[in-house]
């Protein structure tokens, strides 16, 4: 016999409990400043850019704020199109504004939703504020090695001979080095370090005569070695020896010459 089934039967739906948020929902993780700071620190910084990345961000804006730029650009952009002129932003003001040359060269609408877009004319304007305060990287402190090494550098490039005077004299006050110190700095054979240990005190005796002389160096009227010669004898006999060296006699010669009239004030001259 079969058996009787209740002839009405009640379908019922099983009931769902009400889903419960998340925990990044509880906390904010989602929401647009969770998403702005994340945008801004990990995801968009290394992000690939191009124009058309910055085109869809300013399309339909005349104006728009830092964070709503950083959700959708990272920052390198944003400091691009502030530097190419696309973004301006003036004292006071918490947002950029889109400028006319942005307009022009992203070929950004002029009109939406039937109301005109009025882009500003930065070229009136102030020149634009930075979009990020970026602190300025410190200048890594020099080490001693690093400091004499751009000496000896600087030291073997050419330059004139009063140039290089003052040069060697800077560097032995700031070094505390002496003449023949320098000299053993610069070269390691014995030769060359006599030959350089002569150069600079040729050079450093060059400053202490007066202008008029170093001046005669420098424009090759004098060569350092006679510039020496008048250096070794009092100030009143060097226009003197300088008349004697205009008459073609040899610098030793000069010197021995005057040797005997160092301390007198007049010059007989020589006889050929």
């Amino acid at each position: 016999m079969a058996r009787k089934t209740s002839a009405k039967t009640k379908l019922v739906m099983p009931k769902v409990a009400k889903k419960r948020l998340t925990f990044a929902e509880r906390s904010g993780q989602t929401s647009r400043a969770a998403n702005t700071l994340a945008a801004a620190v990990n995801g968009r910084a290394e992000q690939h850019w191009t124009h058309e990345t910055i085109r869809s961000a300013l399309l339909r804006r005349q104006a728009i704020e830092i964070d709503e730029l950083l959700e959708e650009l990272p920052r390198p952009a944003i400091s691009y199109a502030v530097t190419k002129g696309w973004l301006h932003r003036s004292q006071g003001e918490p947002w950029f504004r889109v400028t006319r040359l942005a307009a022009s060269q992203l070929g950004l609408l002029c009109r939406h939703n039937g109301r005109k877009l009025v882009f500003v004319n930065a070229a009136k304007l102030p020149p634009s504020l930075t979009a990020f305060d970026e602190p300025k990287p410190q200048a890594k402190p020099q080490t001693p090695a690093e400091r004499e090494a751009e000496i000896m550098t600087a030291l073997r490039e050419p330059r004139d001979v009063l140039a290089q005077a003052r040069l060697y004299r800077d560097v032995m006050i700031e070094t505390g080095w002496t003449s023949g110190g320098l000299a053993r700095k610069l070269e390691t054979e014995k030769t060359a370090i006599n030959r350089r240990w002569g150069d600079v005190i040729l050079h450093i005796d060059l400053l202490a005569l007066e202008p008029e002389y170093q001046q005669a160096v420098a424009g090759g009227r004098l060569s350092l070695l006679q510039a020496y010669e008048l250096y070794r004898v009092p100030s009143e006999v060097r226009p003197q020896m300088v008349e004697a060296f205009k008459t073609g006699l040899a610098r030793l010669k000069v010197r021995r010459l005057f040797a005997a009239v160092a301390q007198r004030a007049t010059f007989v001259q020589p006889t050929a």
